[in-house]
């Protein structure tokens, strides 16, 4: 919270242990069960995660091992987040995120293997009606 990247201090922490294969379907955190602020630490091995606005595009980002991965707003309200199932991630010289990867990396394709991956997920409890700005999205409105 003294960062400033969230408005409130987590209470809840949720760990996930992803083998090489695994991964999770594009969903948007319920609206309802945790306000704003959401934060995922990755440790263990990289992977892409696929972000998919409702309306327009779909981005891909690297999260890097031992990245820290915050969503708010309309990240965290509107944009779904997944994780493909499979076993190697491929990057292409315009994925976000490329730029981590070391330089002799960083020409044409690179192909990603995965391993073993943990996330560690922090969010706060809501315990009252959602007032987001996106009923569209909503449990509270759907």
């Amino acid at each position: 919270q003294r960062t400033g990247l969230v408005a409130y201090s987590p209470d809840q922490l949720t760990v996930n242990k992803y083998l090489p294969g695994a991964g999770i379907p594009p969903h948007i955190d319920t609206h309802s069960a945790f306000k704003d602020g959401i934060i995922s630490l990755s440790l263990g091995s990289q992977v892409v995660m696929q972000f998919g606005h409702p309306y327009y595009q779909k981005i891909d980002a690297l999260l890097p091992r031992r990245s820290l991965l915050v969503m708010t707003g309309e990240s965290r309200y509107l944009w779904t987040h997944s994780i493909p199932s499979r076993k190697s991630d491929i990057l292409e010289p315009l994925t976000a995120g490329f730029s981590t990867l070391p330089p002799e990396m960083q020409t044409g394709h690179v192909i990603l293997q995965r391993q073993t991956r943990v996330s560690l997920t922090f969010r706060k409890i809501h315990c009252a009606v959602c007032e987001c700005d996106y009923p569209d999205m909503c449990d509270n409105h759907i």
